[in-house]
């Protein structure tokens, strides 16, 4: 009775702690930066930092969403959560999931599709985190460099000068 005992109580620590090596340390000391002005964002209520998840950084969903001008939703129903650019695209995704349907708002052209994110969406603390290659899907840069993930629009140049003044420096 008493091996028993012992050994139910090594498998609950064994899994107790394949669960804890899932969740990142609480600050692995990343930040985020958004936008054309490269603003900080304050992440410092959230569980965790942006995090690597094999070779892929996750960064806070609603956060990231809300700061680029998205707007993000929940369906507790279903546990779907959309992601809405109001102009292109409506992303909709799963916690535990990896893929992504994108619906188009256009008519021109038709940006409706499914794709499949490299890891799967996961929820911490309440807070969803995405692969932060996630918004290229939104026409967005992604740079991660000495600790700080860059998240910004694509700025398209015509000759030598983009749609909001800045030269390329030629």
């Amino acid at each position: 009775m008493m091996i028993t005992n012992i050994i139910g109580g090594l498998v609950a620590a064994a899994v107790a702690l394949t669960s804890a090596a899932q969740i990142p340390s609480v600050k692995d000391g990343f930040e985020v930066s958004v936008g054309l002005d490269a603003n900080r964002l304050d992440l410092s209520a959230l569980p965790c930092d942006p995090y690597y998840d094999g070779e892929h950084m996750m960064v806070p969903l609603r956060a990231v969403a809300e700061a680029l001008g998205y707007k993000v939703g929940y369906n507790e129903a279903t546990g779907e959560i959309t992601v809405d650019d109001d102009y292109i695209q409506a992303a909709t995704l799963k916690n535990g999931s990896a893929s992504v349907t994108f619906k188009g708002h256009l008519q021109v052209i038709n940006m409706s599709r499914e794709t499949e994110l490299p890891v799967k969406v996961t929820i911490i603390g309440g807070y969803t985190y995405v692969p932060a290659d996630f918004f290229v899907e939104f026409f967005n840069e992604v740079k991660i460099e000495n600790g700080v993930v860059t998240i910004a629009p694509q700025m398209a140049y015509i000759d030598g000068v983009n749609s909001y003044g800045a030269s390329l420096g030629r």
